[in-house]
């Protein structure tokens, strides 16, 4: 069984929807740790590249001396996702987004340049169980009104629903897809 970093298992998820490659670009927004419970350090050490973007400058040392994606320190209640992508010159075909900056996702989400990047895969923490479902509500809306589908519904870490799991169907095969489709389940049932 391949390892995870990931605190419920979305690095593997990744892996196992892009067929274990050992290429991809990756945004970890609100990454956190450098390499527990993050989303993305799996991958970059398979070979992906990407950018780390937190707003606490401590965790992002700690991201600099152990991994090699980029670094950027932002607050995402101010700063825009836009002018990110094109500071840092991400490309326009994104493989996978870490979504999960708290309760700056209803600001930060709105900021995301969809008329001009796209992704592959996205894991979006809603917190539904601990915030209330607004939150989650309206993210839904502006993820699938950009064209998404939403894969994996409420996924569960130890029985709260706390993240919706997003796919652009057009770049995957229809019976990949319905092999990982799952409604407020435990994570470990992906």
């Amino acid at each position: 069984m391949p390892t995870s970093r990931s605190q419920a298992g979305q690095d593997l998820f990744v892996r196992l929807l892009t067929d274990f490659s050992p290429t991809g670009y990756f945004v970890d927004i609100g990454c956190n740790r450098p390499m527990f419970h993050n989303n993305t350090c799996e991958l970059e050490q398979l070979g992906w590249t990407g950018l780390l973007i937190d707003c606490d400058a401590a965790m992002l040392q700690e991201c600099k001396r152990q991994r090699k994606a980029s670094i950027v320190l932002a607050d995402m209640r101010t700063v825009s996702l836009r002018d990110i992508f094109t500071a840092y010159d991400v490309p326009a075909l994104i493989d996978y987004v870490s979504f999960d900056v708290d309760m700056a996702n209803d600001l930060a989400l709105p900021t995301f340049p969809f008329d001009t990047h796209r992704f592959r895969i996205m894991t979006f923490e809603h917190d539904a169980y601990y915030n209330g479902p607004a939150l989650r509500d309206k993210s839904r809306q502006i993820i699938q009104a950009a064209g998404y589908a939403l894969l994996c519904r409420d996924v569960k870490h130890e029985n709260n629903p706390y993240e919706d799991w997003y796919v652009d169907a057009n770049l995957f095969a229809a019976e990949t897809l319905d092999r990982f489709r799952l409604d407020n389940a435990e994570y470990t049932k992906i």
